[in-house]
């Protein structure tokens, strides 16, 4: 699926003179969702800790499970739910995972965009899955691994778009909000979502 972006690319580079994300910090996850015409662009930026409790290259099996395990969830936008009466479909999926390779075995998941019919996967996935250790384990003074993510869809009755469900936070290592920058042709506004509160409101 090619999306022409550019408008969507637009708003989010004009989003900057409106908000400041803060810096890495654990716990919270920082997102930008974009709207333009019958196109949607959701950035994720998180902490590596909040989604599988470690921050640096997997040092077991059971780290590189729960790093897997992760991104190919996230690839797979089981998390996400668009409001039915939008038609929204062509979701893809990229996922970007800085500093959880080393250097001499990097396997980058920014090489691989993954396409999506909605409606083609369980909603009921990551509750009764580990996400790693829930201690944080990092390396202080190394950097700190995160994980980047965009997803892009079309809406054909883009207008019909109400709400937006993000299945980000039960289930996966400790991520407890997301602070999310929603720009559409109506609103220029930051958002809070928690796992009381994850459904984004576009009415």
């Amino acid at each position: 699926m090619k999306l022409h972006t550019a408008p969507v690319l637009l708003l989010l580079l004009c989003s900057s003179a409106v908000f400041a994300h803060g810096a890495h910090v654990h716990s919270i996850s920082n997102g930008t969702l974009a709207i333009d015409q019958n196109q949607i662009e959701f950035t994720f930026q998180s902490p590596g800790a909040n989604m599988v409790g470690f921050e640096h290259p997997p040092r077991n099996q059971d780290q590189q499970a729960a790093f897997d395990l992760a991104v190919t969830i996230l690839e797979s936008a089981e998390w996400i739910t668009f409001d039915s009466e939008a038609g929204c479909s062509d979701v893809a999926v990229e996922v970007n995972t800085p500093g959880f390779h080393d250097e001499q075995h990097d396997h980058d998941h920014s090489d691989h965009e993954h396409e999506h019919e909605l409606g083609d996967h369980d909603h009921e996935h990551h509750a009764d899955h580990e996400h790693g250790d829930h201690n944080h384990d990092h390396d202080h003074g190394s950097r700190h691994a995160e994980i980047h993510l965009t997803l892009r869809a079309a809406c054909s009755e883009m207008d019909r778009l109400n709400w937006i469900t993000f299945d980000l936070f039960d289930g996966w290592s400790d991520n407890q909000e997301i602070q999310l920058d929603v720009l559409t042709d109506r609103i220029q506004q930051r958002f809070v979502l928690t796992a009381d509160n994850n459904r984004l409101e576009l009415n």
